[in-house]
């Protein structure tokens, strides 16, 4: 297994909590995760998505992931159908194609097409990713970008009022 690449932080950051719904890629995704950073993973039964950051205060907001693998024969619907109830609680859900190359290159296309949806446009992203090392990495990437841009916010913010 790899190992993760991301720096130490310098101060001692609170463990933040990270649901995944029971699967059969969910073992790996947490123990890639635990060797990442300071997270504490929890295995869940019935979840929206496959695996969610879950909120600290002015740190991070939720950040939902869905995983999209080549479980079912009608691959596509089951997707359209879990993106739509994930938006329905999130305002924007991120998707991870695991594997790609495992499914028909038409079924990825259609896939990669749902965020165009009416109903799904601005909404959810969708993404490839080869192995569960690249969609961590996605994932942690994701997380820090949410968590810069809040900093930020709150920086403006601050700056405004004094």
């Amino acid at each position: 297994m790899a190992t993760c690449s991301t720096n130490p932080p310098r101060y001692a950051e609170k463990a933040q909590v990270v649901l995944v719904k029971k699967s059969p890629n969910a073992a790996e995704v947490m123990s890639f995760l635990s060797s990442c950073g300071p997270f504490t993973c929890k295995q869940v039964d019935k979840c929206p998505v496959d695996l969610m950051f879950c909120a600290q205060a002015r740190t991070f907001p939720a950040i939902p992931f869905m995983f999209i693998t080549s479980a079912t024969s009608d691959v596509v619907a089951v997707t359209k159908e879990r993106a739509r109830h994930a938006t329905t609680l999130f305002p924007f859900v991120h998707a991870i194609i695991l594997f790609p190359s495992a499914l028909p290159p038409r079924t990825f296309r259609e896939l990669q097409s749902i965020h165009l949806n009416q109903d799904l446009s601005d909404k959810i992203q969708i993404v490839p990713a080869s192995s569960i090392e690249t969609a961590v990495h996605f994932m942690l990437s994701v997380r820090s970008k949410q968590s810069f841009q809040a900093q930020e916010r709150t920086a403006e913010f601050y700056a405004r009022v004094r």
